[in-house]
């Protein structure tokens, strides 16, 4: 345990210490300590996604969250004549969040 607690406490990667900022806005962690936040970020992956694919398809049951760092995401539903657009979503948004606490 104190191993990784040095790796993530010497991790340098600016992509991390912008997470770690990121996440502070972020309703579900204000409330965390700074310690627990790098455990946290420590352990997320960085992935892009190519415009026009999906995240998540209706009725997905994902245990992720997703934090826009850059871009738009279209959050839409499928009725009868094809979809809906509900909301756009940009840079500062996550998207999961809910699904993750209530399972």
């Amino acid at each position: 345990m104190y191993m990784l607690k040095k790796q993530i406490n010497t991790y340098n990667d600016p992509n991390f210490d912008f997470m770690i900022k990121f996440i502070k806005k972020c309703d579900l962690f204000t409330n965390l300590s700074e310690e627990t936040l790098r455990e946290l970020c420590y352990g997320f992956k960085f992935d892009f996604v190519e415009m026009d694919r999906y995240i998540f398809h209706f009725g997905d049951e994902r245990r992720v969250i997703y934090f826009l760092l850059s871009g738009s995401v279209e959050i839409s539903t499928p009725i009868k004549q094809g979809r809906i657009m509900i909301e756009k979503l940009y840079r500062g948004c996550n998207i999961g969040a809910y699904s993750c606490l209530v399972g």
